[in-house]
């Protein structure tokens, strides 16, 4: 696993899309081994990967809600962060 940021940036494009029901985002992001965790405003949803060195990265994509429509009103794909022995 190479840690690069704009694959990251593309495939939060490609799961999520503003206006899309949240639960529907939830299961896309499942589906990519992202969880979910409920934050203010809307949900962080992080996958933790592997590297060949003995260091793993922390991928995370932030969502903002608009909970009477509880649709995505904005999707932030975070800055990739790596950290070993």
């Amino acid at each position: 696993y190479m840690p690069i940021q704009e694959r990251l940036n593309s495939e939060a494009r490609t799961l999520v899309h503003v206006g899309m029901p949240v639960p529907t985002a939830i299961a896309r992001l499942n589906s990519a081994h992202f969880t979910c965790d409920p934050a203010v405003g809307g949900l962080t949803c992080s996958r933790i990967r592997q590297r060949l060195l003995p260091s793993s990265c922390m991928e995370r994509i932030n969502l903002t809600q608009d909970t009477a429509a509880f649709a995505v009103m904005s999707i932030d794909p975070r800055p990739i962060v790596c950290a070993g022995l």
